[in-house]
């Protein structure tokens, strides 16, 4: 159960990334480039928690079908 929450956190993420990236690849604007920076470090570090707990997750799940 936990790990499909921390998979949600990581879809979600990849929404946001995913914006940051179609955003900046059409325009030449970089008004808020310092702005959506800040936040697209925000979004990364959240990300990166749920990836590592979701891997500590399912190797504590998954531990007894490991030789």
């Amino acid at each position: 159960k936990e790990a499909s929450e921390l998979y949600q956190t990581v879809d979600e993420t990849t929404e946001c990334v995913l914006d940051f990236n179609d955003k900046y690849q059409e325009t030449d604007d970089l008004d808020t480039l310092a702005q959506d920076l800040s936040k697209l470090g925000e979004i990364l570090a959240t990300r990166f928690e749920a990836e590592d707990r979701m891997i500590a997750v399912l190797h504590v799940s998954h531990k007894g079908l490991v030789a």
